[in-house]
């Protein structure tokens, strides 16, 4: 403060004075710090607002996140609701395929159709990954969330623009209703155990949850637990199907298919655990030892079968070949084996005929490369499985069997005839998948298919009883040889 007479005198300042001065300025200070204060406090006002929202927002979609969803459920207790987990189909694709950037830009644009397809007074939510949450409040029936269902798998399945190329995406939805005395964390559960019988059932639709589906979701995790340690406790074992030459019925090769006795289960067919196997990552150390044990035997066989070299065919998932080290691994299996590169088949599907993932291609290249050859499987059950014939470098097809089994009367074989026919002008040999009646093997016959498998040959059986049926079925052949 500058004090100062108006006329330009100078005075004396008394005691008294110094004190009204100091009051004056004392009060004018606080003033200023208030004011200070105030705009300090209104920064950090906005600073908190701004680390709550993080705390409870996707950075990604800026969708509620898990904890803010659990935070609604709580509040909302007393009213009816229903909750939606939503998981994108085969996400891995698009990643391995077009980059985690392009990955990230199907995420946002995968929330933004979620906002567009519920109420604005639903929560949306990204639980994380490619897993999303919807819930629905005022909603005791979940008729809404049925609705809300039908109308998401619509709009993801709708082209998305990505990196410069149109992408389409599936959906799997789990719907759980439930009313204030159901606590948050079981509604959210059996909303995961429906979503999962939902990617179970086929992918692209939903499922809402009944109390049944419980013991199938305690049977999953028994299953994906035990799955974990079967290698290790020696309980899976190898059975093999033959594939023969149509035209005179001799055995070229035979398919590995694992089997698995579980200690409580008891004996389990791989579609019961192979996709769970696929789904947590365990089928990459499961293939490992289906393709070390198939090899030795096989390998093992060289002489014992009327001399002939049977080639093998073990199937190869799409997880598998996108591991970064499988090329090597077969590699490391054939030498360590003695295996001839030539005679190893390995089946793949369309999804990975269809890839475009760098890891996959190199894995092919050096694939190819040592004599490994790969075959197309389930042919002309997918939507592209022409193209992925045409793009991906394979040497044989195999027929699916619902093909198959319209040759019985012998009068709808239009669709194999131009499946041969599309082989045969690629270059490609063909294998037809299921054969089970002389009839079916007839018509095949006459339409020049090459080789083919199925019951009417023989069932999955250990090498052991196979190599017993073929020592049976040449002793007979040498003892009628005699005779005449």
């Amino acid at each position: 403060f500058v004090l100062a007479d108006r006329r330009g005198g100078v005075i004396e300042f008394d005691e008294q004075n110094r004190r009204l001065f100091t009051l004056l300025a004392s009060q004018v200070a606080i003033g200023l710090q208030n004011a200070q204060m105030e705009r300090s406090l209104g920064a950090l006002s906005r600073l908190e607002e701004e680390l709550r929202h993080q705390a409870h927002h996707d950075a990604l979609t800026g969708l509620a996140n898990r904890t803010l969803m659990y935070t609604v459920l709580a509040r909302h207790g007393e009213e009816g609701r229903s909750v939606m987990l939503i998981d994108l189909d085969d996400f891995k694709t698009i990643n391995d395929s077009l980059g985690h950037a392009a990955g990230d830009e199907v995420l946002v644009l995968v929330a933004d159709r979620l906002r567009s397809e519920v109420h604005g007074s639903d929560l949306v939510v990204r639980l994380g990954g490619d897993e999303f949450a919807v819930v629905l409040h005022g909603d005791p029936l979940g008729q809404r969330a049925r609705h809300a269902a039908r109308a998401i798998e619509i709009a993801i399945a709708a082209p998305m623009r990505v990196a410069g190329r149109d992408v389409e995406i599936g959906c799997s939805i789990g719907i759980a209703v439930g009313a204030g005395d159901l606590a948050p964390t079981a509604l959210i559960r059996n909303a995961d155990v429906a979503m999962y019988a939902a990617k179970h059932d086929g992918k692209g639709r939903h499922v809402v949850f009944e109390p049944g589906m419980d013991d199938a979701a305690r049977e999953r995790l028994q299953i994906i637990s035990g799955l974990r340690s079967a290698v290790g406790r020696a309980q899976l074992s190898l059975v093999y199907q033959p594939i023969v030459e149509l035209a005179s019925g001799a055995t070229v090769a035979v398919e590995a298919l694992v089997r698995w006795e579980h200690d409580e289960l008891g004996p389990l067919s791989p579609d019961r655990f192979i996709p769970l196997a696929e789904q947590s990552g365990l089928i990459v150390g499961i293939g490992r030892w289906i393709l070390e044990h198939a090899c030795a035997e096989v390998a093992a066989l060289t002489g014992t079968h009327a001399g002939r070299q049977l080639e093998l065919h073990v199937n190869v998932s799409p997880r598998q070949i996108a591991d970064p080290g499988f090329g090597a691994l077969v590699e490391h299996v054939i030498d360590s084996v003695g295996f001839d590169p030539a005679r190893l088949v390995l089946e793949v599907t369309e999804q990975t005929a269809l890839s475009k993932s760098e890891t996959v291609v190199a894995n092919v290249e050096q694939l190819r490369a040592i004599g490994v050859r790969l075959a197309l499987d389930d042919f002309g059950t997918g939507y592209s499985s022409v193209a992925a014939a045409h793009r991906f470098p394979i040497n044989l097809i195999k027929i699916d069997q619902l093909f198959i089994r319209t040759l019985d009367d012998g009068s709808d074989s239009s669709l194999v005839r131009a499946i041969l026919a599309m082989a045969d002008s690629l270059g490609l040999a063909s294998v037809a998948e299921g054969i089970e009646t002389a009839a079916q093997m007839e018509v095949l016959v006459r339409l020049g298919c090459p080789y083919g498998q199925g019951y009417l040959f023989a069932r999955p059986s250990t090498m052991a009883a196979l190599v017993a049926t073929w020592a049976a079925i040449a002793a007979t052949h040498d003892a009628a040889m005699v005779s005449g």
